[in-house]
């Protein structure tokens, strides 16, 4: 992060071509799963980017299938073992 920031484009660039994301928020884990309903722009920038215009951290990103934002062990668990 410190040679290579993640800036808004960069980080919308990775995470938009998931079809799967899991957002920590507080105590909240929110999923959403784009072969149910599209995932806008707007909630993917709110999750993402932090307010500096820099990725949020932690976040884990598989290929193109899942992105996982926030510290969510048992997702861990769940999407590296499939």
């Amino acid at each position: 992060m410190d040679r290579h920031p993640l800036d808004a484009r960069a980080t919308l660039g990775l995470v938009r071509p998931c079809r799967k994301f899991f957002v920590k928020v507080g105590e909240e884990v929110f999923v959403w799963d784009r072969d149910q309903e599209e995932v806008p722009d707007e909630a993917l920038r709110r999750h993402f980017v932090h307010a500096d215009g820099l990725i949020r951290i932690p976040v884990l990103i598989l290929g193109t299938t899942t992105a996982v934002r926030g510290f969510l062990p048992d997702v861990y668990t769940e999407v590296l073992t499939r």
